[in-house]
């Protein structure tokens, strides 16, 4: 992958592919992906991150903010508050499935970190 400079800021929009029994049934029914993406960035940056790393072709993007939730914090019995956080749903093409599965695959396999160091 060519890294370009004006690419640089493709690498700080998605933060993490989100993990729940509802994706997890997006996915394998509807060819539906979550993600976790920054906070200040639109859909057009979104889809230009997402084709950029996986080469996937997308049907529409659905992005919605995550309100804070209370959560109680042990010490003084004092509430605090989660940050508020961007969620997106990709809604690929019908064959986009199968080729992300196949890349998640390759980088799970590919040897990154060598753990018996």
């Amino acid at each position: 992958m060519i890294i370009n400079i004006k690419n640089l800021y493709l690498f700080d929009i998605i933060k993490n592919i989100y993990i729940s029994e509802k994706s997890n049934f997006l996915l394998e029914k509807s060819n539906i992906l979550v993600f976790k993406v920054n906070n200040k960035y639109n859909k057009i940056d979104i889809k230009r991150s997402i084709v950029y790393f996986f080469n996937l072709k997308i049907k529409k993007i659905n992005v919605c903010l995550v309100k804070k939730k209370k959560n109680k914090k042990i010490k003084n019995n004092k509430f605090g508050y989660s940050k508020l956080w961007k969620k997106v749903y990709v809604i690929l093409e019908s064959n986009q499935k199968k080729i992300f599965l196949n890349k998640l695959n390759e980088i799970n396999s590919s040897n990154i970190i060598d753990y018996e160091k």
